[in-house]
């Protein structure tokens, strides 16, 4: 007769990780927070400007990358944070988690990642379009001329499309539970 392990019982018995997967763990943890140490002010610089910008030529910023560039540094500003956040998540202790409650955490889980990825992708279609608008105003000034509030609309289509795209992680994420040395947010399986 076979006994029955469970999940939990096969971790319990690994050896603690190697060294190499420690070193890999702080490094990037170091990396993620330089990153967001230099990243969060010079975004908030960024929006700073854009709000500049926007009270002295409301049309070009409007017409212009100006809209592009706020929408990347709020994007920019959002992922961070959540980076952040999830950070905290996997290196708190289970005994700090706990004190939270699993409902709660769950919660976290789906807004974090799901805040993370719509913002990221919005960040990426911002640039996208920054870089289309400032290669037709060099190249083709008659058209970008044309191109009345094409900006807003399309970022505006940006954010629907990533949003939509990326809602499947409300259902998909969760909190890990921390009995097997992990932490933070996790992605289960939709389908068996």
């Amino acid at each position: 007769s076979s006994a029955t392990v469970s999940i939990d019982d096969y971790f319990d018995d690994l050896p603690p990780p190697p060294l190499e997967n420690t070193v890999i763990a702080v490094t990037g943890y170091m990396l993620y927070s330089i990153a967001i140490f230099i990243g969060i002010p010079l975004n908030v610089y960024v929006l700073t400007r854009m709000f500049t910008l926007a009270r002295k030529c409301s049309d070009v910023y409007s017409n212009g990358v100006g809209v592009c560039l706020f929408i990347m540094a709020v994007s920019d500003l959002i992922s961070l944070s959540t980076i952040t956040i999830h950070i905290l998540l996997s290196i708190q202790s289970s005994q700090t988690l706990a004190t939270i409650g699993e409902p709660v955490l769950n919660y976290v889980c789906k807004i974090v990642i799901y805040s993370m990825h719509v913002s990221t992708s919005l960040s990426i279609w911002s640039w996208l379009l920054m870089s289309v608008l400032r290669y037709l105003s060099v190249y083709h000034p008659l058209v970008y001329i044309r191109l009345w509030q094409l900006p807003t609309k399309a970022l505006a289509t940006s954010f629907v499309v990533a949003a939509t795209a990326n809602s499947w992680l409300l259902l998909s994420v969760t909190n890990n539970d921390h009995t097997n040395n992990g932490g933070g947010c996790t992605q289960v399986a939709l389908f068996e």
